[in-house]
């Protein structure tokens, strides 16, 4: 195995000289490579943890984006379908007053018809009636006049 390598893989694991072994424990080659101090490996730890953390808040600063909009487009569907729930009901609402109209006129134009039926036939009978009152009254100012002749005559013959 390379140098670059800080801890081998277990496969490649071969102990050193005659010594005694513990099987769990890992030897780690250190080689010709600089060891850090403490301090450094705590820059370091802290660099790499500040490099997570601020990778962290982009990644949920992103998902809280994401969610916001998710949320944005469903109000926006909500206020949508409400918008179209309430000019359903406003074109229902606008066909039943429609049709009600349309019922309303037509009783009104029945009764109308009705009306000038009822009227039609009056005057008729009404023309019939004076028809008939005519006829009577000529036959009887016929029959006075003939009373007023027959009278004449028996006077002029008398």
């Amino acid at each position: 195995w390379g140098g670059d390598q800080i801890v081998p893989d277990i496969d490649d694991y071969e102990p050193r000289g005659d010594g005694i072994h513990h099987p769990m424990r890992r030897v780690v080659y250190e080689g010709d490579t600089y060891m850090l101090t403490k301090a450094e490996r705590d820059i370091i730890s802290a660099r790499t943890m500040a490099k997570a953390r601020a990778e962290r808040i982009k990644q949920v600063r992103e998902q809280e984006r994401l969610w916001a909009r998710h949320k944005a487009r469903e109000y926006r569907a909500s206020v949508k379908d409400h918008h179209a729930e309430l000019n359903a009901q406003l074109h229902d609402g606008w066909v039943k007053a429609r049709d009600e109209k349309q019922r309303q006129l037509e009783r009104d134009y029945s009764n109308a018809a009705a009306g000038i039926g009822r009227s039609h036939r009056a005057a008729h009978s009404q023309a019939v009636e004076d028809k008939r009152m005519r006829a009577t009254k000529a036959q009887k100012e016929a029959q006075k006049f003939d009373d007023k002749l027959v009278a004449l005559e028996r006077f002029e013959t008398a």
